[in-house]
């Protein structure tokens, strides 16, 4: 089959082990689930990505997951971040996917993330596996005009029950996990390499736009219908949650070096009166 290459498939055990696997999204110390413990020799293999998407849409209890990168860009100083959507192509073959917004990055971990590209007897495992795809993701799909500043996991998206979800007319993927990055950058432009899709970077406003009109399906903004993608539907509060942590932590460092000017200002002032 066209397209069908081998991709990193990791026992749902290893991942969950006795806790009952959870629904939807959950920060990192919330899920209980070690990359490192899970992504080891015989607890991971590379299989057909048809035959893990067949055990997934077979609704039997599933003996591999999917573990993909899921990166989400953010520019921490002036609270933007990275929002695309696929472009309306009559050409597209993707048409479930045209015109959704996602706020997200995914990748496939195949089988050249797992071998070393200098040709060395090295083999990767663990969350160093899963951050060499995702380091290949951010290179691939979107142009920068900075540099990435941190990339650290936020937590774990893992679609189990379509209604406790509100995707009831969605199809779940219940093969795949997510692991959700969040890549902090001092670039001021970021832009999809991919000519279907368009994008940029967006502040909350615009955020708080897009999510809200998507909740009607007669809503209109500065575009026409929007829909976003599942899992974009599914990060949208912990992604309000992690801008307003961020805008905090500005404010404070604000506030810190306003303390330290006027701290300076104040012995620069009394060095001059002592000459005096």
């Amino acid at each position: 089959m066209e397209g069908d290459e081998k991709i990193l498939a990791v026992s749902a055990e290893a991942l969950f082990g006795q806790n009952e696997p959870f629904n939807g999204f959950r920060y990192k110390n919330e899920s209980g689930i070690s990359l490192d413990r899970a992504i080891m020799p015989r607890r991971f293999r590379f299989m057909q990505r048809s035959l893990l998407e067949r055990q997934g849409a077979s609704g039997s209890k599933l003996e591999h997951k999917q573990v993909v990168p899921y990166v989400i860009v953010i520019n921490p100083q002036n609270m933007q971040v990275y929002a695309y959507r696929h472009c309306a192509n009559p050409q597209d073959r993707d048409t479930e996917v045209r015109g959704l917004w996602f706020f997200g990055m995914g990748a496939n971990v195949g089988v050249t993330d797992y071998y070393d590209p200098s040709g060395s007897e090295k083999r990767y495992a663990g969350e160093e596996l899963i951050m060499r795809a995702r380091d290949r993701l951010i290179d691939e799909a979107i142009k920068m005009d900075g540099k990435v500043l941190e990339s650290r996991i936020l937590g774990f998206i893992n679609e189990e029950r379509a209604e406790e979800l509100g995707l009831e007319d969605e199809l779940l993927e219940r093969e795949i996990l997510g692991v959700v990055y969040l890549t902090l950058t001092d670039s001021h432009s970021v832009t999809p390499r991919d000519e279907l899709f368009d994008g940029g970077l967006a502040g909350i406003d615009r955020l708080m736009a897009i999510t809200g009109a998507a909740d009607y399906d007669d809503a209109e903004i500065t575009f026409n219908r929007v829909y976003l993608d599942p899992w974009t539907r599914i990060m949208k509060n912990p992604l309000i949650r992690v801008l307003e942590s961020l805008e905090r932590e500005n404010e404070i460092k604000a506030e810190e070096n306003n303390n330290s000017r006027n701290t300076r200002k104040q012995k620069g002032g009394r060095g001059r009166r002592d000459k005096r």
